[in-house]
């Protein structure tokens, strides 16, 4: 008896700690846990204590396990769900599942870290017929041209590098998009607030800006943006006339902004 009230204690303690930083899916298998140890210990007691240490010794074993590997996530703010606790890889080692969690979200923050202070710019015509070296100076200057349209004040200096991205067409013109690198992450936001100013002019019309981001945030992106399209196309059908937008990476309705 003793050693249930422990584990419900122990129990009680962890979950403290990260019931407000894990998904539903999570809590959901937590509770399922807890209430599988209060039937199993019903059933044992019913039977007469039939083994009953051991069982509660295996049962207060395996939650450990899930509970420590809970706030293992929660110390690096990583989510894990139920599917990925049913299934932790080929081991069968929870421990190992947490600990890859782990570095691939060290991994992540390192790759944000380096593009900090990168941007996109889409729309950009090439030049064609010169060399790589030719082509890249013809790049850097219409950065220069697009700072100083949108009345920045930064100058070349502040560029660090221009490089296009993906392969070039064999024949006729393109546009790929061209990474560009500035002197910190602070002056990328500065450029990319000034966006808005490209569509006052035809000769940058068609030229947008984005943050260089990663993997995991382009797809995060693609969702919000899939999201929103929802959300504007809902309220265009039930005429409520209410305009969506997207605000520090949530969707929130325009009309709140400006309350704010």
């Amino acid at each position: 008896m003793n050693l249930h009230k422990e584990l419900e204690s122990e129990v009680k303690n962890l979950e403290k700690r990260i019931m407000t930083k894990v998904n539903s899916d999570v809590v959901r298998d937590l509770n399922v846990q807890k209430k599988a140890m209060n039937e199993e210990f019903k059933i044992n007691v019913a039977e007469e204590g039939k083994g009953l240490d051991n069982k509660l010794q295996e049962m207060k074993q395996e939650l450990e396990i899930k509970l420590k590997t809970y706030v293992a996530a929660v110390d690096h703010n990583i989510v894990i769900d139920g599917a990925a606790l049913k299934n932790p890889g080929s081991s069968g080692d929870v421990s190992t599942l947490v600990e890859n969690l782990v570095n691939e979200k060290l991994k992540e923050e390192d790759e944000k870290k380096a593009r900090s202070n990168g941007l996109v710019i889409f729309g950009l015509i090439e030049i064609d017929g010169l060399d790589s070296k030719a082509r890249s100076e013809c790049d850097m200057k219409k950065v220069v041209d697009l700072l100083t349209f949108t009345g920045t004040n930064l100058k070349e200096e502040d560029v660090i590098t221009v490089m296009r991205i993906g392969k070039k067409k064999n024949t006729g013109p393109s546009a790929r998009p061209l990474l560009v690198k500035v002197k910190d992450e602070r002056t990328k936001w500065f450029i990319i607030s000034k966006g808005n100013m490209l569509k006052q002019s035809k000769d940058w019309e068609a030229v947008y800006m984005t943050p260089d981001l990663t993997q995991n945030e382009r797809k995060q992106e693609l969702k919000l943006k899939e999201d929103l399209k929802k959300k504007r196309d809902e309220s265009s059908l039930n005429g409520d006339g209410r305009q969506w937008t997207i605000k520090k990476g949530q969707i929130v309705e325009k009309a709140l902004i400006v309350q704010q």
